[in-house]
């Protein structure tokens, strides 16, 4: 039940639709609003301890009713749409003696017409009218983190095996011969190619229960840039702010021998809901040869902020917050070549899961965070390493 509930308010804070959507903002608005009905209506929420195929099936039913109702509904008659739809899912899963007291709809309203995908905005007020108050923290469990780490263990072990072999050390060498040459002529052109990533067992999907594992490659090329160059400017820490902001507030060395640096961050992200951590990563260069270089950089801490740069600003407890980034590792290759800087990021995460009714409508949202990030990044690298801005801003 925590997780369904977990799911209503993901809907609202990773936001399915583009930011600013004045109906996505109206339809979660009205969500947080109907909180309460179960209190007034005076109906257990228990009896909702179903099956994942029925609320799957609740929820479809709602919201093709709302889909049918809201083309012609105004305000009392959608109402009375959505509450016959709850009774009806009510009668089916034998909760009849618990609807009696559910208040009425109000008996008039002005007519508005709904510009956002119906489906989804019957679904959010299926959920809304379905479900008791979301519990804001999600914690990470120790089956879950073990699990991430199982994942990252055979990532790196894949990654150890392509930095022994100079054939093998960036991604588009492993790919067939048309497909790299199609790569590269992206990557001359100045385009950022990114590419979504997945690490299998023999084959099989590796399982990380309540977790979500983003996993992520960019590739850029920098022009008349060297290895020596783009490695100094990863390891210009004081600079990162001034450079890659927003993603970046602040950034700091802890401590430093050789290649190996403590590095302290605070990263900002904002669609619709603003997120903001305390970071700090061991980060370890590799160079070992005077054209291939690498760099792994793993989050040891991460907590995030509340009311950051506020009197009470304060940090949540390590893995007890709202599970958008629990995990965080950063692996980067560099390779001089074609008279120019080959840089490879891969990007392994993970945030809380997503519940299966609402995973089709939330995780092409959540599955885009992390692309944004890595373009802007490579980007900002690009630009910063090119003598003259050679690369189009996105």
């Amino acid at each position: 039940m925590a997780a369904m509930n977990a799911g209503i308010h993901q809907i609202c804070d990773f936001s399915l639709a583009a930011p600013g959507d004045p109906a996505l903002s109206t339809g979660c608005a009205s969500l947080r609003r109907r909180e309460g009905v179960s209190r007034a209506a005076g109906i257990p929420w228990t009896v909702f301890r179903a099956s994942p195929e029925a609320l799957n099936n609740l929820a479809e039913n709602s919201a093709r009713k709302n889909y049918e109702g809201h083309a012609r509904a105004s305000g009392s008659q959608a109402c009375s749409l959505e509450r016959r739809t709850f009774i009806r899912a009510a009668e089916k899963m034998k909760t009849v003696s618990q609807i009696s007291n559910l208040p009425q709809c109000p008996l008039s309203g002005a007519a508005a017409t709904v510009n956002v995908d119906r489906r989804l905005l019957g679904l959010l007020l299926t959920l809304c009218l379905a479900f008791p108050p979301p519990t804001r923290a999600t914690e990470l469990t120790q089956p879950t983190a073990q699990a991430f780490e199982r994942y990252v263990r055979m990532t790196e072990t894949r990654m150890q095996s392509e930095l022994a072999d100079p054939e093998k050390f960036l991604y588009l060498n492993s790919l067939p011969e048309n497909q790299r040459d199609s790569m590269l002529v992206r990557l001359h052109s100045g385009e950022v190619v990114i590419e979504p990533m997945s690490t299998r067992d023999n084959g099989k999907e590796i399982q990380v229960i309540d977790g979500f594992v983003h996993h992520w490659l960019a590739i850029g090329f920098i022009p008349g840039a060297t290895r020596d160059q783009a490695v100094a400017l990863a390891q210009d820490y004081p600079r990162h702010p001034e450079l890659y902001a927003p993603d970046v507030q602040r950034a700091r060395v802890l401590s430093h021998v050789d290649q190996h640096f403590s590095v302290y961050y605070r990263f900002y992200r904002h669609a619709i809901v603003t997120a903001i951590y305390n970071t700090e990563f061991n980060v370890d260069y590799f160079l070992r040869d005077s054209s291939r270089g690498y760099c792994l950089a793993r989050a040891v801490r991460i907590a995030e902020v509340q009311n950051a740069d506020k009197p009470e600003e304060k940090e949540l407890p390590v893995g007890n917050d709202h599970g958008y980034m629990w995990r965080l590792n950063l692996y980067t290759r560099f390779l001089e070549k074609d008279n120019g800087v080959y840089i490879e990021i891969e990007f392994v995460a993970l945030s809380r899961s997503v519940p299966r009714i609402v995973a089709w409508l939330v995780n092409p949202y959540i599955r885009s965070v992390p692309s944004e990030y890595l373009t802007n990044y490579v980007r900002t690298t690009q630009k910063a390493l090119s003598d003259h801005e050679r690369f189009p801003r996105e």
